[in-house]
């Protein structure tokens, strides 16, 4: 009983710690990949309308609980209470931000229990709280408590980029605030009751499952943070909250999000593969190009070496005839130099029409050098 009662004795003591110093001290970084789920209650206590505790648990995809991080029942310095309405059906919907970095939940700037339905109050007198959750660190930003959103309703949804805050709830349709402000401004009315609302692709998005409105669609266009902005229904969506069948069966899609994502990835994959193949395309080509100039400068000093044989021939013609002059060779010799003398000519002039022919252009000289021996080898027989 003695060990009991020091343990909670210390437990109480880092309890009040975290308190002071506005955060969760025994929270820990958030791993991607998990799931979080935004869980209203202990377990132990009934749920009722005037508050109940809020929790964000993280969960391995295995199903392993690897933390629950608690909101602030009690304001701390500027962090402010963030509590849900035990009965409430439609709050606690999470949003990550584009970057990745911060989990975004909503909930009630009070203490529990309230004097009333939390979900009844004005704004003015409960503000709707926006709590940021870091994922690098776990920590838990409650600071902004908005007098003017949702009001005599429920928050919902809201999503942080790291600058702006955009929130949605029962009523005020879509308003935006900086982070630890205490009023917002409105974006858009288009439609006031709303659930969810993110951001894909740099474009602000919002859902609603209220009558014949906008199921889900784009706020203006990328993220705005002036007023006026109409919230413009997807292709292909339809207009109503549920679809219904002739049978009565309800129709439903589990994760517009996560489709979204995913699209997305598969058309960024897309590119990058287009992007690979240009990028081969241009290597082979430089290769080809490469192998081409090559050639040409093989061709060239072939034809080269073909020019400066002929001129050798030549001149040894020119050493036969003089040589037949004086009466040192026969004519025969005489005869098969001459000959030979313009088929290599015809060699030359080939080469320098096509070079196609590389294996025979290169044997040229050698074949030019193996009769000039064998022509020496007659000279020196009939002398």
């Amino acid at each position: 009983m003695k060990i009991v009662g020091v343990k909670n004795l210390f437990q109480g003591l880092f309890a009040a710690l975290a308190v002071l110093a506005g955060a969760q001290a025994w929270a820990t970084p958030l791993t991607p990949g998990n799931v979080v789920i935004y869980r209203v209650g202990d377990g132990a206590g009934t749920l009722l309308n005037t508050g109940a505790a809020v929790f964000i648990d993280e969960y391995t995809p295995a199903g392993s609980l690897v933390q629950s991080i608690p909101m602030p029942t009690t304001a701390s310095g500027a962090n402010k209470q963030l509590i849900a309405s035990g009965t409430a059906s439609s709050e606690g919907l999470l949003s990550v931000s584009p970057n990745g970095q911060f989990i975004t939940v909503t909930g009630y700037a009070s203490n529990i229990p309230a004097a009333s339905s939390l979900s009844g109050t004005t704004s003015a007198a409960v503000p709707r709280t926006v709590g940021i959750v870091t994922v690098a660190t776990g920590a838990v930003d409650t600071s902004t408590g908005l007098t003017d959103y949702a009001s005599g309703n429920n928050p919902r949804s809201a999503v942080y980029d790291g600058t702006n805050i955009w929130a949605v709830g029962g009523t005020g349709g879509v308003i935006t605030a900086a982070l630890g402000a205490s009023t917002s401004s409105s974006v858009s009315t288009t439609v006031t009751n709303l659930r969810q609302v993110n951001i894909f692709g740099g474009q602000l998005y919002a859902s609603s499952g209220s009558g014949s409105v906008s199921h889900l669609g784009t706020v203006g266009t990328g993220t705005p943070t002036t007023s006026g902005q109409t919230i413009t229904t997807l292709p292909g969506f339809p207009t109503i909250g549920n679809t219904f069948n002739a049978q009565g069966n309800l129709s439903y899609e589990l994760d517009f999000w996560g489709r979204y994502r995913r699209a997305n990835e598969a058309a960024r994959a897309d590119l990058l593969g287009a992007q690979f193949a240009h990028r081969n395309v241009l290597v082979t080509l430089v290769a080809q190009v490469a192998s081409a100039y090559f050639n040409l400068l093989s061709f060239d000093e072939q034809l080269d070496i073909t020019k400066r044989t002929v001129d050798i021939r030549q001149k040894f013609l020119d050493l036969t005839r003089a040589r037949h002059d004086r009466g040192v060779l026969v004519v025969d010799v005489l005869d098969h130099v001459e000959r030979g003398l313009p088929r290599h000519r015809g060699h030359h002039l080939g080469g320098e029409r096509v070079a196609d022919d590389p294996a025979g252009d290169a044997g040229l000289g050698a074949d030019l050098l193996l009769e000039v021996e064998v022509e020496h080898v007659v000279v020196r027989h009939r002398r």
